[in-house]
């Protein structure tokens, strides 16, 4: 086998690793070794080496793959069903359907860290990544359940954020406002909302946000002032058009006699 080929060999070794790794990260079959190993080498014995290599390049292409999705993180803390400082294995991958990853939330919710409410709807949190680059990204989006039973989310605002593509791993504070007349409903105590966070490279997790027992008869009273004016510009309206309506009557009658 000539000089060429066997460079040719290697590169096309070297060059299939990230396509391995990349059937490997999607949870697909591993790869056939008639892909991996190039058809075109004419020597039967470096064949037979690459043949018997095989089941080796396979696990460490896996490892390669598990390595690379490990470091691809961002915890936002104090996160939902995390006790004290999270690690990359506490990350979850929300979805549009799980916008807390693979959280059993009912169980998780009465035990978990809460982040008290500020005035204003206004709350702050964490976000430490693990790795740099997009994947670790700490700009994330936040979507708010005021029941905390991850059925309903409503978009929140950020008022603060995190680098897109950071240089390095550390941490960030999020400032984050709660949509308009939120009132947190969830728990035994009525009083949590569940807070889901996503980042630009698709990590994240929930959070528990905390409203105090003051600013919830604050809100609640809010809404309810709110209620009453519409119900007295309702009877207004009524007693308005109820003279309009006696007026015509009179005027009807005096003219009928």
């Amino acid at each position: 086998m000539s000089h060429t080929n066997d460079t040719k060999v290697l590169r096309t070794i070297a060059g299939v690793g990230s396509a391995a790794v990349h059937t490997i990260d999607e949870a697909g079959p591993l790869p056939n070794k008639s892909v991996i190993l190039p058809s075109y080498s004419r020597s039967a014995s470096v064949r037979a080496v690459l043949e018997g290599m095989f089941p080796k390049l396979v696990f460490i292409l896996t490892l390669s793959g598990l390595g690379l999705q490990a470091y691809a993180h961002a915890i936002i803390t104090p996160a939902l069903d995390v006790n004290g400082t999270g690690t990359r294995n506490d990350v979850q991958r929300p979805t549009n359907t799980s916008m807390c990853g693979g959280v059993n939330i009912t169980a998780a919710l009465p035990s978990s860290i809460t982040i008290p409410l500020q005035a204003g709807g206004i709350f702050s949190a964490n976000i430490t990544n693990f790795n740099g680059g997009q994947d670790g990204s700490r700009q994330v989006t936040a979507a708010v359940d005021r029941t905390a039973t991850g059925a309903n989310f409503t978009s929140a605002t950020v008022k603060q954020n995190g680098d897109l593509v950071p240089t390095s791993v550390g941490s960030q504070t999020l400032i984050v406002e709660m949509p308009p007349g939120t009132v947190c409903s969830g728990s035994p105590s009525e009083n949590l909302c569940l807070v889901s966070f996503k980042t630009a490279g698709g990590f994240g997790n929930c959070v528990v946000v905390r409203e105090s027992a003051a600013d919830k008869c604050m809100m609640v009273g809010r809404k309810t002032r709110r209620s009453l004016d519409m119900a007295r510009r309702d009877v207004l309206d009524v007693r308005a058009t109820g003279t309009r309506a006696a007026r015509v009557l009179k005027r009807a009658w005096n003219e009928w006699i």
